[in-house]
């Protein structure tokens, strides 16, 4: 993404932030009702606490970001998603170990 999509983008999420709950317009989100929630499962992913070695540049940059653990989490979930559909060709290391 270039420098002006970046600014504009970041723009746009603050003056979202800024915005009240009485501002935000809901008018294309149909309303829900006890019937609609009655056979809802609420999911709580549970998470483990581990240790692990990081690249030191690597992980300056992921603790400069906002939530940088739950960033790490995203990224190994993507990749993570990505992998496991994939071929058994497919199947090996992304990269040669160091």
């Amino acid at each position: 993404m270039n420098d002006k999509h970046t600014k504009t983008t970041a723009a746009e999420v603050e003056k979202l932030r800024r915005m009240s709950d009485q501002e935000i317009d809901f008018i294309d989100i149909p309303a829900t009702d006890s019937e609609f929630w009655a056979d809802a499962d609420v999911v709580t992913p549970t998470k483990d606490r581990i240790s692990i070695r990081l690249d030191a540049d690597m992980l300056a940059w992921f603790r400069s970001k906002p939530r940088y653990q739950t960033l790490i989490n995203r990224v190994l979930r993507h990749y993570y998603e990505h992998r496991r559909t994939a071929s058994p060709l497919d199947s090996g290391p992304a990269a040669k170990p160091d």
